[in-house]
């Protein structure tokens, strides 16, 4: 009743009535008011003057704590992103998909109309996944609606069967689409440091450097912790200048050689992306420093960043697969759990070689430097389905901790105490970290802790509006009208 109060209000009331310098907003305030009536024809007659009026406002912008900045133009940021996150929440309710993926696609290109500034942050990611998300609960909302007799259902496996593989094949060709706007946006995207020197012609020129300053520079000292954060805090540039007036510039060959040997501005570059290099892996370098005996000498600092550079190959091909983990974890949170064994198992046959590939290479780093580095290997070993056994394994502890002692409660906490073994066994751990499943097996108690304290917090995602009954074959016909990516075997592997 207040929705449809509000949405009456805002179609009878222009905010342009309201103050003439929200004239701009108009279009979206009319989008709003319609989707607080569920009134999906008159969204779909807005839609292009809300489009074009999105493409007017920014979605990057630079942090105050990056240096630049203003604060209005972070709050602007911030209210443009907030409703077109409750837009792209809101539409597939409404049966709206292919205004969802228009409008998914406007929030990419509003970023790549934007200048942007050194140090401006996209929130595409968050963007993306809210419509996507919001699309296959709406895919698996109208795929349960369309069982007629629940009842008749459970008791015909084969109608469940049918019905499972129709869901499956459903949220496959949703996906096949969503991924072109996924790996266009993870072109723009530099996800590691390391992704510079991924190439040997620029790798190689890093090694000598490593090799010829490491023994005095690349101290465990040196590369504590506070200290790599001050010098990038303060720049490396300014740091090599202090130095060199200081009374350690004879004890180390780096600040000797400067305008010589090597120039002042190769020093900052390689410098700087070594100092990068460790501080965005400071857990790995922390397993080198413990369980290796090279990282006593710093003219093998290469070695470790040999084997980060894997992992951040490894780390791109999971980037490109995220999508394919949200569907996982979407179908495991919505107790469909045939259609997501299936999904998993899917996943497997597609990126069997490419997981061989990468384990192939790390025998052959661990054999060259005669070094294990157990964390990235037990990392490389999850084979890109670990995100999607941790999925499974979480959605155990809500129904483990809901009735103690009773029933259903009893099942989920013998079968979480089955798969912490099978976990255990696996993934034991270096000593270092704790183990990812770990981690997010405690985040989620902690976070079931939380709704039992505060009952009226709804567990998911807050709708705006209430979605409408839909047929799924309405919305199978939208998905056949989207762009197609096939994703066929080892397409998940690319670099690029």
């Amino acid at each position: 009743a207040a929705n449809l109060a509000i949405g009456v209000l805002l179609e009878r009331q222009p905010i342009d009535e309201v103050d003439s310098r929200m004239k701009q907003w108009q279009p979206v305030i009319s989008v709003f008011a319609a989707l607080l009536l569920r009134n999906a024809r008159r969204i779909v007659d807005l839609f292009s003057d809300l489009n074009d009026a999105l493409q007017q406002q920014s979605l990057l912008y630079v942090p105050l704590s990056r240096g630049g900045g203003q604060p209005g133009d972070i709050v602007q940021f911030r209210s443009t992103q907030a409703a077109i996150r409750e837009l792209l929440a809101s539409l597939p309710g409404l049966g709206l998909l292919i205004e969802t993926f228009e409008l998914t696609e406007t929030a990419m290109a509003m970023e790549r109309n934007t200048p942007a500034d050194q140090g401006a942050v996209t929130e595409f990611d968050e963007v993306y996944r809210v419509a996507y998300s919001a699309m296959i609960e709406t895919l698996i909302e109208a795929s349960r609606r369309q069982e007629t007799d629940a009842k008749a259902t459970r008791k015909n496996g084969r109608r469940q069967s049918r019905r499972d593989r129709q869901l499956f094949q459903c949220i496959e060709d949703l996906t096949e689409s969503m991924l072109i706007l996924w790996l266009d946006h993870s072109r723009t995207l530099r996800l590691s440091v390391l992704e510079k020197v991924h190439e040997p012609h620029r790798w190689l020129p890093l090694v000598r450097f490593i090799k010829t300053y490491g023994d005095d520079l690349f101290t465990q000292e040196f590369l504590n912790l506070s200290n790599v954060r001050a010098i990038l805090h303060q720049g490396v540039d300014q740091w090599l200048y202090r130095m060199q007036s200081s009374e350690h510039a004879e004890s180390i060959r780096l600040l000797k050689d400067i305008g010589t040997a090597i120039t002042f501005r190769q020093a900052v570059q390689y410098l700087t992306l070594v100092l990068e290099s460790i501080i965005e892996n400071y857990s790995r370098y922390r397993d080198y420093n413990a369980t290796t005996t090279q990282s006593d000498q710093g003219s093998l600092l290469y070695v470790l960043l040999d084997f980060l550079r894997l992992e951040r190959r490894y780390d791109r091909v999971n980037w490109h697969l995220k999508p394919v983990v949200w569907a996982h974890q979407m179908l495991v949170r919505n107790d469909e759990n045939t259609v997501a064994r299936d999904w998993r198992r899917s996943l497997i046959d597609r990126v069997g070689p490419e997981t061989d590939k990468y384990l192939t290479m790390l025998k052959k780093l661990r054999e060259k430097y005669s070094v294990q580095m157990a964390s990235i290997g037990q990392h490389l070993e999850g084979r890109f389905v670990q995100p999607m056994m941790i999925d499974r394994l979480v959605t155990l502890v809500g129904k483990a901790m809901a009735t103690p002692g009773e029933g259903d409660s009893e099942r989920a906490f013998e079968m979480l105490q089955l798969e912490c073994r099978v976990f255990m066994e696996h993934s034991p751990g270096v000593g270092v970290d704790l183990p990812e499943w770990l981690v997010a097996m405690t985040d989620e108690v902690e976070g079931q802790q939380l709704l039992q304290r505060l009952p009226d917090q709804a567990a998911g995602e807050h709708r705006l509006v209430e979605p409408l009954p839909l047929d799924l074959e309405r919305l199978v016909e939208q998905i056949e009208m989207f762009p197609r990516r096939s994703l066929q075997k080892g397409d998940e592997g690319g670099e690029s």
